[in-house]
C-alpha cells in the first residue's frame, strides 16, 4: 500500500481547509488559552469572527459538549468532552508505548508485520505496527481504518461485544463485499464471532484483500474488558494452513502477555 506525501502536503495547504472547522478549532484554542469563562463580546474581539457566526459556532460546540455556558453569567468555557478526548488520546499513547516491545518480539518470532488495533465507531483502526523485514509484506499505516467484519482484528473486537451491539454496527456500517471470501451475511458473521469467542483468536482468510491473511487475538485490561487486538499480517503463502496453529498460539501468547502487563489476571 502506497502513501503519498503529495496528499499530505495538499491537506496541509490552507487552500484546502474547511473554513467553519478551522474557525471552530481556532475558537477552542483561544478559549483554552484563557483558562477562565469568557463572554461572547471578548471572544469576538479575540477571534475576529462576527457575533452571529461566533454565536452559531458556540451553540454547535455546546450541543456537542465541547463548550459550556454559565447560565448565571452567560459566559463560555471549555466542556468536558475535550477532557474525555484528551484522556482517550493519553490512553492510546500509553497503550502504544506498552505494546511496542511485544510487537517487536512477535515480528521477530514470526517474520510477519505485527499490528495493534482498536475499535472506533464500528471500524478497526491501526494505532501501532512493527513491519516485517521480508521484501514481500503487508503494510498498514498508523491511523488506517478497515471494515471490522472483513479483518481478523476487527472480528476479534466485534466478538467482545454483545450481539445486539454487533447488530447495530452491521446496520450502521453494512457488510460490504471486498473479496470472494468476505462475510456478507449477518447470520454468518454472528456464527463466526461465536467461533472466535471459543477459539480465542480470529483469522482474516483473504477477506479484506486478496492474497493477504491475518491472525488476531484480543487484549484485555484489568476489568476483563477487551480494549484492543494484536495481530500478524502477511501474504497468504506464508500464513499457510500448515503454520496456522503455531502462529495462532504465538499471537495469543503475545496478547496474553500484553493483557497481563496492563493488569489482566484471568486465564488465556
Amino acid at each position: 500500500m502506497n502513501f503519498s506525501f503529495n496528499k499530505v502536503n495538499k491537506a496541509l495547504n490552507p487552500e484546502y481547509k474547511v473554513r467553519s472547522v478551522d474557525r471552530a478549532l481556532h475558537l477552542l484554542e483561544i478559549m483554552g488559552g484563557e483558562k477562565r469563562e469568557v463572554e461572547l463580546k471578548e471572544l469576538c474581539k479575540k477571534t475576529h469572527i462576527n457575533t452571529t457566526t461566533l454565536y452559531r459556532l458556540l451553540q454547535t460546540l455546546q450541543n456537542r459538549g465541547f463548550v459550556t455556558q454559565n447560565p448565571s453569567t452567560g459566559r463560555y468555557q471549555l466542556g468536558l468532552k475535550l477532557l474525555e478526548l484528551g484522556n482517550a488520546v493519553g490512553d492510546q499513547i500509553e497503550l502504544r508505548r506498552i505494546v511496542l516491545p511485544f510487537l517487536e518480539e512477535l515480528t521477530e518470532k514470526t517474520g510477519e508485520t505485527a499490528n495493534l488495533v482498536i475499535l472506533d465507531e464500528g471500524e478497526a483502526v491501526y494505532i501501532e505496527k512493527v513491519e516485517s523485514s521480508a521484501s514481500l509484506k503487508m503494510f498498514y499505516r498508523i491511523g488506517k481504518q478497515a471494515p471490522a467484519h472483513a479483518t481478523g482484528v476487527g472480528k476479534v473486537l466485534l466478538a467482545a461485544l454483545p450481539s445486539e451491539k454487533v447488530t447495530q454496527i452491521i446496520k450502521s456500517k453494512g457488510l460490504s463485499k471486498l473479496t470472494e471470501n468476505t462475510i456478507t451475511s449477518p447470520e454468518n458473521l454472528q456464527k463466526e464471532l461465536e467461533k472466535i469467542r471459543g477459539n480465542g483468536f480470529a483469522i482474516d482468510n483473504e477477506e479484506c484483500e486478496v492474497g493477504a491473511r491475518c491472525i488476531a487475538a484480543p487484549i484485555r485490561d484489568y476489568t476483563d474488558q477487551v480494549v484492543a487486538a494484536v495481530s500478524i499480517s502477511g501474504p497468504g503463502a506464508r500464513l499457510s494452513e500448515q503454520r496456522l496453529n503455531q502462529l495462532a498460539e504465538m499471537v495469543k501468547d503475545t496478547a496474553y502477555k500484553i493483557s497481563e502487563k496492563i493488569g489482566y489476571r484471568g486465564k488465556i
